[in-house]
């Protein structure tokens, strides 16, 4: 099991909201006692895809080649669903950008997770999944829980106003 963060590049390079994204996915990793697993898409280079160690990565994975070298949301889904299933990552974070909200729909499709959107807290792990979400004006804040599932792998996506998170729920 683990935390599986997936941190976007700009022509091989991480902007500063690479790094949030990575300390965000730490944060939950820590609360979990699991390890956090980072994967870029794209040409990075070693020395860039380090830095990700510096924020609490564990593991860092790249997925590159010619069908990975422009973005494109049905292959990186794909590629990110993969990383998730191989790492056996209980919950995936990504970062609400307009990326991360164009992939993150596709890869609850592909884990059979839950999404939830806009959330703007770290996880309160109680024996559910519980995070505060902005919603609409009228209720600008509301609680989402993601409740422990029947079945063996029922991920629960939850999508902040600043990252995106999977959650997949083992019985």
């Amino acid at each position: 099991m683990s935390v599986l963060v997936y941190i976007e590049n700009s022509e091989g390079t991480f902007r500063k909201s690479a790094f949030e994204t990575i300390s965000y996915a730490s944060a939950i990793a820590a609360k979990l006692n699991k390890p956090l697993v980072a994967i870029s898409i794209g040409n990075v280079s070693n020395d860039e895809l380090a830095k990700a160690g510096q924020y609490g990565a564990t593991k860092v994975l790249n997925a590159a080649g010619d069908k990975l070298s422009t973005p494109n949301t049905q292959a990186y889904s794909s590629v990110i669903a993969a990383a998730a299933k191989a790492e056996n990552a209980e919950v995936i974070v990504l970062s609400a950008s307009f990326a991360g909200k164009t992939i993150a729909p596709r890869i609850a499709i592909k884990l059979d997770a839950g999404l939830a959107e806009n959330v703007v807290t770290l996880p309160e792990m109680d024996g559910t999944f519980t995070v505060k979400k902005v919603h609409i004006p009228e209720k600008p804040i509301q609680l989402l829980k993601c409740l422990q599932a029947q079945r063996s792998s029922a991920p629960c996506l939850i999508h902040t106003k600043l990252f995106l998170m999977l959650r997949q729920h083992k019985s």
